[in-house]
């Protein structure tokens, strides 16, 4: 453990600044009995978390990393060791990050400590009750650390008022570290001279904090790189990391755990102040914190067909997949920074596709880490255990590791990893001799151990090593939130991996497009995938990301990164031969830029001169017959006929309602051979329907496929379940997810289908005919889809019938998604009156969602004298935390209400019955929940939709407010007091009798373990 030689000076603090206060035990009120009261100097705060941040600088950044916050430093010209600068400046900055403590506002908090302040000469001054709000130390602590630079920077020109705006970038990182950066309206008033005593105190109050800042910059040996730093530009990308390092260092110094504080009586502890106590104190807690080393990746193999199976342990025949072939290929060569699209057929292998790549990219960008992003909590969960296993498997070292969603301490594989530390470095590969990239040739590689840490909970999920998430927690970093900057620190050094891009709405993609331009401000390698990506999504996902990587900077891109050496990957540039009779993909040279006519399946990539594409080889081409209905009459009649003898059926329906009806009505007919799927299952009931799904309907071999069977779903068996049917009826839908409902009609291979499905078939409801001069889609459709995607569609589906062809898969996708989106697609000429209105609609839809997001929306990166944390967020309120809206505040989708749903039983209450457990159990409310109820009280979740609680005549947002009103008093009339328990305080409780609610104004609300929610 590496710690700086400080430099020991005569300038000691005087007893006036050693008796500010930073940290108590207690406020106004004694602490328990059993406790003495205790506190902390502010000066041994500063010291504790200055020297937290090196130690973070030299255990937890990257190489990489320590560059970005050296770049802005090389402006100076002639400047000697700018990593060295760059760690003193950041020292300085942390360990002042509370000096607006030293002030009225702050320590009037506690009368005691105040008054012990007060006998040192300085004016007392009244307690501001009405500034506190406005006027927080952060904020106060940023105008300080502002007037502390400009009159050093003033000191020997007396005539000369020099105001910085460079004290101004670096101040405003201060006034950040609270997490809500200070608008520019109050900014003003703060530094203004109207602000009232009681808020930052006189010039009594003023020489102490010069004092502090004095000593502490000693502290520091920072006195050279404050000089060389007037009138310097900091990017924000450089001041929102050395925020989030800010926050970091902070939340570990404030830890009384780790940073003990002293006994009341201890008035002055110089002590602790002392370079080797305080290296002792130091070097102390943070082997006490045990955090985890950062994943570290190396390269097992030369070869792709080798590196797949190491990676994902598979056997000797697997070999690498065209588009695996072309990532690693692609990470290999594209520039760094860079962005790669895969754009592949679903089960094509782009999850192990960009796993690889990103191994090869981390390792050639010197980052530390790698995140994974998806669309749903299903589709994360499913994503996990492949995540962990290709990380372990080709990490060096051990690793921290999180799964962040609403829903993860649900995650039975989750559960698994124990939470705790590593002990040492990791486990060790098998010694053998290293190549330039990593490679050990004589070692047999084991997997590393995963570590679930305590410390990265919540706002500082995104620090661990690994991470895979919900989009959503991705997309907060382009989000005006609190503690936005901790979210940058966290993913400023990872590989970014984007699943599912396509199935972003219009509000959703402003904020996906913004936070691609903060990771190319980052300099950070992004992956996406997609199955059908249409043209405008790549070109404005490039154009993003290009836009981040133009903020200019001083130094050279990846400067101090690890040297690439291409030879290592000599063999993945052998032309490809055949194999199997697969096409070999076009010459590079014949696809040097994006072309305007469509390619699918591809492999992009960014590279200095622009974006390049390459076509991928199709493995197999499928052939799906499709027939089109007008609506869905004939649905029950033609699953008799064609499921006579035996096969298995999906039925796909838009809306849960629809899904609900058919389901019944087939039930009447098929019996036991029917079930149903959907979103407003609880979340046991939907985990058990994903499973039941994959152990019946999966690969042959692992799964139990029943001679009939028909499966009654909407959107949740579109994505991410490796799932197979005999045919496939479906409602229009957008043509990108027909192509993805497609894609569960005959995926694997099987030695025999009953002969009336024995050819993959799919039949379309709902296409309107193409001589009706007023074509209709669905209304509940409507609601989920936009109209005018729908009508284009299916102007698709009906040229597409007139060339008598079937449907070829992946061969048309790309083709039939450009027709679409792009409008190209032949339309009957009597649809022209109603296709203009439904494209004005979509186009003032689309301008009204993207203003929408605006108003949330994190200002770009920028590279400018005006360009600061001030403003950031907007807004006067330091403590309001719109984290808990900001969980919706990047979607736009209806959010529910969630509720708990419990049965009543005479005056108790009982757990509700699933697969796992298919009892009623009764539940103790005198007692909270043990381990295994409380879980399956939580995994009672179910979210209802606002939408079905609508009454006539009545505005949803007061029907809202009373359904929860009456079920606040539900709960508390039934006893339910569970606000000690993590997981279940602050839950909504429904009590069924019998499997029904009744609401106060006239809803019921039904729960059936086959059907799922209903609003009655």
């Amino acid at each position: 453990m590496r710690f700086t030689k400080r430099v020991v000076s005569d300038f000691s603090l005087s007893n006036a600044a050693l008796s500010i206060w930073a940290k108590t035990n207690f406020w106004n009120a004694a602490p328990p009995e059993d406790v003495n009261k205790q506190w902390l100097p502010l000066a041994v705060h500063m010291a504790d978390s200055g020297e937290v941040a090196e130690l973070i600088w030299d255990n937890y950044l990257s190489q990489r990393q320590r560059q970005l916050l050296a770049d802005p430093l090389l402006q100076i010209k002639g400047i000697e060791e700018p990593r060295q600068k760059a760690l003193s400046l950041l020292k300085l900055i942390v360990g002042a990050h509370d000096i607006g403590k030293c002030s009225p506002m702050f320590l009037t908090q506690n009368t005691e400590l105040y008054e012990r302040v007060l006998k040192h000469s300085l004016t007392r001054c009244k307690r501001a009750d009405e500034w506190r709000g406005v006027s927080p130390h952060s904020w106060i602590g940023e105008i300080a650390f502002e007037k502390w630079l400009e009159a050093r920077w003033n000191h020997g020109d007396p005539e000369k008022k020099y105001v910085s705006v460079t004290a101004k970038q670096l101040g405003s990182i201060i006034g950040a570290h609270h997490g809500r950066p200070v608008s520019l309206r109050q900014h003003t008033v703060m530094a203004g001279p109207s602000l009232p005593l009681a808020v930052s105190g006189d010039s009594t109050w003023r020489q102490i904090r010069r004092e502090l800042l004095n000593w502490w910059m000693d502290w520091t040996d920072s006195q050279e790189i404050i000089r060389q730093c007037k009138g310097l530009v900091f990017p924000t990308t450089w001041q929102s990391l050395v925020a989030g390092i800010t926050v970091m260092a902070d939340w570990i110094a404030s830890n009384q755990d780790l940073f003990p504080l002293v006994d009341w009586d201890d008035l002055y502890p110089k002590r602790l102040l002392s370079p080797d106590q305080h290296r002792e104190r130091t070097k102390a807690a943070w082997e006490n914190l045990h955090l985890p080393p950062s994943w570290k990746p190396e390269i097992l193999s030369q070869d792709p067909d080798q590196l797949l199976r190491t990676l994902f342990a598979l056997g000797a025949d697997a070999h690498a997949r065209p588009a695996q072939v072309a990532a690693v290929k692609a990470a290999e060569k594209m520039t760094l920074p860079g962005m790669m699209i895969i754009e592949e057929v679903m089960g094509a292998g782009k999850t192990e596709a960009a796993l690889m790549a990103a191994t090869i990219l981390a390792k050639r960008a010197g980052t530390s880490g790698v995140l994974v992003a998806l669309p749903t909590k299903a589709t994360t969960d499913a994503m996990f255990t492949r995540v962990v296993e290709w990380a372990q498997t080709s990490a060096k070292t051990g690793f921290s590791l999180k799964l962040q969603h609403g829903n993860a301490a649900l995650n039975s594989a989750y559960k698994k990893i124990q939470y705790g530390r590593i002990a040492s470095a990791g486990n060790a590969v098998s010694p053998g001799e290293s190549s330039s990239m990593g490679i050990d040739e004589e070692s047999s590689h084991s997997r590393q151990p995963a570590v679930v840490h305590r410390w990265f909970n919540k706002k500082a999920a995104l620090l661990a090593s690994v991470v895979v998430c919900t989009v959503d927690h991705l997309l907060f970093s382009a989000l005006q939130t609190k503690h936005v900057s901790l979210r940058h620190l966290g993913i400023s050094d990872k590989v970014v991996i984007i699943d599912e891009v396509h199935s972003y709405d219009v509000y959703t993609s402003q904020f996906l497009k913004r936070t691609v331009q903060w990771l190319g401000a980052f300099g950070v390698p992004v992956i996406a995938l997609s199955a059908t990506l249409t043209r405008r999504a790549r070109e404005e996902l490039y154009a993003a990301y290009k836009k981040g990587q133009e903020l200019e900077r001083p130094a050279q891109e990846n400067k101090g990164s690890t040297p690439f050496d291409t030879s290592v990957f000599a063999a993945m540039r052998k032309p490809q031969s055949k194999r199997g009779g697969v096409l070999a993909p076009a010459r590079e040279s014949e696809s040097e830029s994006i072309p305007q006519k469509t390619i699918y399946p591809a492999l992009s990539y960014s590279d200095a001169q622009g974006a390049k594409v390459r076509p991928l080889s199709v493995l197999a081409t499928k052939k799906i017959e499709v027939e089109h209905w007008e609506d869905d009459t004939g649905l029950l009649a033609d699953l008799e006929k064609r499921l006579q003898n035996g096969g298995c059926a999906l039925v796909v329906r838009n809306t849960v309602a629809n899904a609900q009806r058919t389901y019944e009505t087939l039930r009447g007919v098929f019996g036991d051979d029917v079930r149903l799927v959907h979103s407003r299952f609880t979340q046991q009931d939907r985990q058990d329907n994903d499973e039941w799904l994959v152990r019946t309907f999966g690969k042959p071999g692992k799964s139990r496929r029943p001679k009939r069977a028909i499966v009654v779903g909407t959107q949740v068996v579109e994505q991410s379940l490796d799932i197979d049917f005999d045919v496939l009826y479906s409602d229009l839908a957008p043509i990108d997810l027909l192509f993805q409902r497609m894609g569960r009609v005959h995926r694997h291979e099987r030695d025999a289908r009953p002969p009336a499905v024995a050819d993959p078939r799919c039949i379309l409801m709902g296409i309107p005919r193409k001589d009706n001069p007023e074509p209709r889609v669905d209304r509940g459709s409507t609601f989920v889809y936009d109209e005018d995607v729908l009508l284009r569609t299916a102007a698709y589906v009906l040229d597409k019938d007139i060339e008598e062809d079937a449907w070829q898969i992946p061969t048309d996708i790309g083709t039939a998604v450009a027709a679409v989106y792009e409008e190209t697609v032949a339309t009957p000429d009597c649809w022209g009156v109603t296709l203009r209105r439904t494209k004005k609609r979509k186009e003032d839809k689309a301008r009204s969602k993207t203003e929408g997001a605006a108003m949330g929306l994190l200002v770009p990166p920028a590279n400018s004298d005006t360009a600061s944390l001030i403003g950031w967020l907007g807004g006067n309120n330091p403590d309001g935390d719109p984290d808990e809206l900001g969980i919706v505040g990047v979607r736009d989708g209806d959010s529910g209400v969630e509720v708990l749903l419990v049965e009543q039983q005479g005056e108790g209450i009982a757990a509700i019955p699933s697969d796992h457990h298919p009892e009623f159990r009764e539940i103790d409310l005198q007692e909270l929940p043990s381990g295994a109820l409380r879980e399956r009280l939580v995994r009672s979740l179910v979210s209802i939709p606002s939408a079905r609680l609508r009454v006539k005549g009545r505005g949803l947002e007061e029907v809202i407010d009373e359904f929860i009103h009456e079920l606040e008093k539900e709960t508390r009339d039934l006893g339910v007091n569970w606000e000690k328990d993590f997981m279940l305080r602050g839950q909504l409780v429904v009590p069924l009798q019998g499997g029904e609610y009744r609401t106060g104004f006239g809803k019921t609300i039904s729960y059936r373990r086959d059907v799922g929610l209903q609003i009655l």
